[in-house]
């Protein structure tokens, strides 16, 4: 009888969990993200004076996703809830590590910005270390968080949330995509990540585009997209002082997801 085994591809990723499961208590010391796979959710009371942040990685790797991102309630004050890609070890520095992040809140203006990472070694230091006065995160701000640059807060639904929908992919010439939309559950489910670009997306019926953008140069061009680099993704949040913030992530469709094979 022939026997049929389920392979994901993809589990090499499993090392890179390991070495990034071995710093969670200097990402989330007060466990405040909880969840896995590909739906996470935070739940924190921050009594404390300063900001509290968190970040939780996915277990795999991968080049794009859509994510439903919701805040139980619109009054959260300026804290924020973060979608990250592209997260990886610093090649000069093993113990810091590098990214993109989309961050979105729900006030009113000062609510949205896309900036990369490098030399993070302190994900609790303030801004994620740019103010140390010793190994110094770097931040390229790709949409500086003002009020300039605020977007649109979708309508609360009935019972009182308010959700994003945050899109990014990695293409073969070397650039990602992003882009935080406004839709429906329906439509999102409508949007196959495998074959979606930001021009196809923003025709689709019901999909309010919020805010977009390109990042050229993320890395070197490939001859396939099968070559793209798939490095991991994580959520992430910033509970600002004296406030409570419930909300969670949903990983609707990631781009190169593992695949089963029989052997």
């Amino acid at each position: 009888m022939k026997m049929v085994k389920n392979i994901l591809l993809g589990l090499t990723a499993a090392a890179l969990v390991i070495g990034f499961a071995s710093c969670k208590q200097a990402d989330d010391p007060k466990d405040a993200i909880d969840g896995s796979g590909n739906k996470y959710s935070i739940d924190h009371e921050n009594t404390e004076t300063e900001n509290y942040r968190a970040y939780k990685s996915t277990s795999l790797k991968h080049s794009g996703a859509l994510v439903k991102v919701k805040f139980d309630k619109k009054d959260v004050g300026l804290s924020k809830m973060g979608v990250i890609f592209d997260l990886h070890e610093n090649k000069a520095n093993k113990d810091a590590k590098e990214f993109y992040i989309i961050g979105i809140g729900t006030s009113t203006d000062t609510n949205f910005y896309v900036s990369k990472f490098t030399n993070v070694t302190d994900i609790q230091a303030k801004n994620f270390g740019t103010e140390l006065k010793e190994n110094k995160a770097v931040e390229d701000e790709l949409v500086k968080l003002s009020a300039a640059n605020s977007i649109a807060v979708p309508a609360a639904a009935t019972d009182g949330s308010v959700s994003y929908f945050v899109y990014f992919k990695g293409f073969k010439e070397g650039y990602y995509e992003w882009a935080v939309l406004s839709t429906t559950d329906e439509v999102a489910k409508t949007i196959k990540i495998d074959d979606a670009k930001y021009d196809t997306i923003k025709e689709i019926t019901g999909v309010s585009v919020l805010a977009h953008g390109k990042i050229s140069g993320a890395f070197e061009a490939v001859a396939s997209d099968d070559k793209i680099p798939q490095n991991q993704m994580a959520v992430y949040a910033m509970v600002s002082p004296k406030t409570t913030l419930k909300g969670s992530w949903n990983y609707l469709g990631m781009y190169h997801e593992a695949e089963a094979i029989e052997e």
